[in-house]
């Protein structure tokens, strides 16, 4: 992810809109170098290297301010 990028890739996923009666998305964040802030519903988080943070099922976005790598996890269950 680089600097200023707007989480397109997020939006790709829309971990939010799964149809009713479908098994329910868990997704985690993983930031392996860099710094990233998950903003969803308002709320805003920081994730440096090395921190795990989940992604809330509804509407996100994710934003970086210097070069960023992360690992996205996901488990539908």
């Amino acid at each position: 992810m680089r600097p200023g990028s707007d989480g397109a890739v997020t939006d790709l996923l829309d971990l939010g809109r799964a149809p009713l009666g479908q098994a329910r998305i868990h997704a985690t964040l993983h930031v392996l170098r860099g710094r990233a802030r998950p903003v969803a519903g308002g709320e805003t988080g920081e994730l440096s290297a090395g921190r795990l943070g989940p992604i809330p099922p509804r509407r996100h976005s994710l934003h970086a301010d210097e070069d960023t790598v992360v690992l996205l996890g996901v488990v539908h269950g």
